[in-house]
């Protein structure tokens, strides 16, 4: 089944489509359809451990333990350091990540909003494998909890991206963090994953609504970037895959298409 999905820098969110063709947003913290972006971990060295456990595809998987086999050694010493038994809960993402760093504020480690550097520039390939991970063990675990409410596997996603993210250089910025996006909705087990622009996601939530044509300026103010495009809108008869739709109306911020 097909999804939208905002990987925000504030806040997750996941949408689909249900049989009443209306937007259902699905429970994935606490109850909540909103899940805080953060992740804690026993030891920054398990998050690739973690990961490396949860892809279900074992091709995948097998080329992941071959790219990690350092960091995947140094999560077997931590363990063996610090006597963490196999079966301990090594992870936690969402609303459970504030709740264990509250407890134990001098251990373990905690990240919030990791989108706001998943364009940084200057990033070593380390840096930028531990970025790919750290969003990977999000996205897996917003999978999972996506899935478990739905009770029905996702395959395909769209996810919201920003006009530019956070970096010195656009370009290059934009494509590397959306590299790591890709990088890590794949091993998430997305079998087809595209982008689109919030603008233009929230834009077309908006347009829905019109019966003449506008002039529309639409500002973003987000957790991470500012956005403030403009766009002509003129009404035409256009088909759009459900999931344009889906992320339309999950996406927080509110923008439209930029000109």
């Amino acid at each position: 089944m097909i999804c939208g999905f905002d990987y925000g820098t504030s806040n997750c969110a996941v949408g689909v489509i249900n049989s009443k063709h209306e937007v259902r947003l699905l429970t994935l913290d606490q109850g909540k359809a909103f899940m805080p972006s953060a992740l804690y971990a026993l030891e920054r060295e398990l998050i690739c451990e973690a990961v490396a456990n949860t892809i279900s595809l074992p091709e995948l998987q097998q080329q992941f333990i071959d790219l990690r086999v350092n960091p995947l050694a140094q999560a077997r010493r931590v363990r063996r350091e610090h006597d963490i038994a196999g079966d301990e809960e090594i992870l936690f993402v969402g609303s459970e990540a504030f709740e264990q760093y509250f407890s134990f504020p001098e251990e373990g480690y905690f990240v919030k909003s990791p989108k706001s550097f998943l364009g940084a520039s200057g990033l070593r390939p380390e840096f930028i494998h531990f970025f790919e991970d750290i969003v990977t063990a999000m996205m897996q675990t917003v999978k999972c909890r996506a899935e478990a409410d739905l009770g029905q596997e996702l395959t395909h996603t769209v996810i919201g991206k920003p006009v530019n993210f956070q970096g010195m250089n656009a370009e290059k910025s934009n494509q590397q963090a959306l590299d790591i996006l890709r990088v890590a909705a794949q091993r998430s087990g997305f079998q087809q994953i595209e982008f689109l622009f919030e603008p233009i996601a929230a834009g077309l939530n908006f347009e829905q609504s019109l019966t003449t044509n506008k002039t529309v300026l639409v500002v973003d103010v987000g957790g991470g970037t500012t956005d403030l495009p403009w766009c002509v809108w003129v009404l035409i008869i256009v088909t759009r895959i459900f999931a344009t739709t889906i992320l339309s109306v999950i996406v927080v911020s509110v923008l439209v298409v930029m000109i």
